[in-house]
């Protein structure tokens, strides 16, 4: 008997992943995935990273992080965006190569982790519990590896300690 892998295979699996990106570049380039409140932006543009790595796995999840990454720093170049947002794009902040690792290495970073821990939890006991937990939760792992980068890349935005200590 074949075990539950919870994933998407065979010709669904490009079909959906291609969704997937679609609708994160929908989300990226419209107001369902962004909403501007000075200083800076707030997303739900993460979600379909969410779902490819609920669905498909660590390296889809990771891809379509890299499709999130990359629009963030393109929509950073925009001349519209709030001045703490331009740190995504390489050409306003400064420092070219500590925004794309910011943009994309975080999202990159998120997709895989999430696709990880999803492919991680379907080996448990109880796995629809586990699932949804990590689906709750999931939701701040996109905020931890953003702030972690503007942490360690961004120093002079103001966030002196590591994400894990804020509360401290």
């Amino acid at each position: 008997m074949e075990k539950k892998t919870g994933q998407v295979k065979g010709s669904t699996h490009w079909y959906l992943w291609s969704a997937l990106v679609a609708i994160e570049l929908l989300m990226s380039f419209s107001a369902f995935g962004y909403v501007h409140i000075p200083p800076l932006s707030v997303t739900i543009a993460y979600v379909p990273v969410l779902v490819a790595g609920a669905l498909m796995g660590p390296l889809e999840a990771m891809t379509v992080g890299a499709v999130f990454g990359a629009a963030s720093m393109w929509k950073a170049t925009a001349t519209y965006v709030l001045p703490f947002d331009q740190l995504f794009s390489p050409f306003f902040s400064g420092y070219p190569v500590q925004s794309v690792l910011l943009s994309m290495g975080s999202r990159m970073l998120f997709g895989l982790a999430m696709g990880l821990l999803y492919t991680l939890v379907r080996r448990w006991r109880f796995t629809g519990v586990w699932e949804g937990l990590l689906t709750y939760f999931g939701t701040t792992v996109p905020s931890f590896f953003v702030y972690s980068s503007l942490w360690l890349f961004f120093p002079q935005t103001g966030y002196t300690r590591p994400p894990m200590l804020w509360a401290l």
